[in-house]
């Protein structure tokens, strides 16, 4: 397809406002996510770093937090047509998720930093400073792999529209 063709492609997609919308949502969730990958990356570095935890603690102590945080700022912020569920369920639901990307966070952080140290120790010439910016940047990698799993499970599963408002039907909010 010519580069033109897809051009007017994409951006013809954008005039459908179904469309326009589940990219808005995807943002406003990246947004979400960001703050919550503040708090997340601050508590692991401040319970690893200057609490003595191990990195496995210090990493499921920081994705809880954020988990938390993002659950009241996606449900207000992100989702806030979805609320057909109270916000007891949809909690229970938003942990389910969460635990399985707490699952992929712990594979990939503790997977990649092993896999890494080496290399950012000899590249870095300092163990301490090489130690730090492996398990760092494979934080990051897990948080950009669990985006991804949380983006969908959470829209599919905890604040799904049902089918009755995404026809037009009006839906009362139970809480």
């Amino acid at each position: 397809m010519p580069a033109v063709t897809m051009w007017k492609y994409r951006t013809g997609l954008l005039r459908d406002p179904d469309v326009r919308e589940e990219v808005l949502r995807f943002l406003r969730f990246a947004l979400v996510g960001g703050l919550g990958t503040i708090t997340d990356v601050g508590v692991l570095n401040l319970l690893h770093k200057a609490a003595g935890l191990p990195l496995f603690w210090a990493n499921a102590v920081g994705f809880y937090c954020a988990v938390a945080q993002n659950f009241m700022l996606h449900r207000k912020f992100t989702f806030p047509n979805q609320e057909r569920d109270t916000a007891a369920r949809q909690l229970g639901l938003f942990t389910a998720i969460s635990m399985i990307g707490l699952g992929l966070s712990q594979l990939v952080l503790l997977g990649l930093h092993r896999l890494t140290l080496d290399y950012w120790v000899a590249l870095l010439g300092d163990p301490g400073t090489g130690y730090d910016v492996s398990y760092n940047a494979a934080k990051l990698i897990s948080i950009a792999v669990v985006l991804i799993w949380n983006f969908t499970g959470n829209r599919l599963w905890t604040f799904a529209t049902p089918a009755a408002v995404r026809d037009g039907a009006p839906h009362a909010n139970p809480d």
